[in-house]
């Protein structure tokens, strides 16, 4: 029922119909809470936040109920194919041209003038 306030416990017991049908009576209620909040005419504004407290405690019931069916046991992890083709990722860094190879040394070159 869309007024009486519900546990998470009670919420996710619920038929999922149920808690949809719910859940839409709640969205009216508390639109129509806030409405009445901001024209001044509600002067309880406590209880529009335990409404819109009971609305985000049915979505998160409804939530779990529609991610609890998903749940599939993990299967085994496939092996992992080497081919011979591709080099391990140690050697490929061994054939790269080292980066002071190439450079004279100046350090010798300066002290024989």
């Amino acid at each position: 029922m869309a007024t009486h306030l519900s546990s998470y416990g009670e919420l996710t017991a619920m038929p999922p119909e149920e808690l949809r049908r719910d859940i839409a009576a709640q969205r009216t209620l508390v639109r129509k809470m806030r409405l009445g909040v901001e024209m001044k005419k509600e002067k309880d504004t406590a209880r529009y936040r335990r409404e819109k407290r009971q609305l985000s405690r049915m979505l998160t019931a409804q939530g779990a109920q529609q991610r609890q069916p998903k749940k599939v046991l993990k299967s085994k992890p496939k092996s992992r194919i080497v081919s011979a083709s591709v080099p391990p990722r140690g050697a490929a860094a061994d054939k790269l041209p080292s980066a002071t190879a190439g450079k004279a040394d100046v350090s010798s070159s300066t002290s024989a003038s």
